[in-house]
């Protein structure tokens, strides 16, 4: 077995780093793809990771998402290293945590999503200049001050805007006056 060391890090951990690490891993890693999911409000790609056995037939799907609030930046990275250690482990046939990778994708594809928010990341790492057309909105809204961004660029934060518990979270929002677009808690 060769050792291959993890990849290395570009700081900060915004769209550009993460399509370049996405990219690396890519080219590291037989039975890793990368597709494209959508688009963010900017327009910046979302782009997942999938692994699989590359048998094809009815398989079961697993998401892992991650970087849903703009300073969860940090998450993207370990959603990419867990990606980059079951590859490992899979290409060296050696169990991780005790789990048999290549068995798991018998049966399983892992989805990652490592960035789901690339605007809020990208305004709560370089202001409200990453916001573009929004940019006004967002400095209006506090997006230059260090650790208050979490939406996306439109002022929705993506935690909030799941249909699981829907009539529940815009009584929260209402109740704590988050009922229009701002760096937090607005569900939409």
């Amino acid at each position: 077995i060769v050792y291959q060391p993890p990849l290395t890090v570009p700081q900060p951990m915004d769209h550009p780093a993460i399509e370049s690490l996405i990219a690396a891993l890519c080219g590291r890693y037989r039975g890793l793809r990368a597709v494209t999911v959508g688009a963010s409000v900017l327009e910046r790609p979302l782009r997942a990771l999938v692994l699989s056995a590359g048998k094809g037939g009815a398989r079961q799907r697993v998401l892992i998402a991650a970087a849903f609030h703009g300073q969860e930046w940090l998450t993207a990275l370990c959603a990419l290293r867990l990606c980059e250690e079951l590859c490992r482990a899979g290409k060296a046939r050696l169990p991780l945590c005790d789990v048999a990778v290549e068995k798991i994708l018998e049966e399983r594809e892992i989805w990652f999503l490592p960035l789901v928010n690339p605007d809020g990341v990208a305004i709560a790492l370089h202001g409200s200049a990453a916001a573009g057309q929004y940019a006004p909105f967002v400095a209006a809204h506090g997006g230059d001050t260090p650790g208050l961004w979490q939406a996306n660029a439109r002022g929705v934060d993506i935690n909030h805007n799941f249909n699981a518990g829907w009539a529940e979270m815009q009584a929260l929002a209402a109740k704590n006056h988050r009922d229009s677009p701002g760096p937090r808690q607005y569900s939409g």
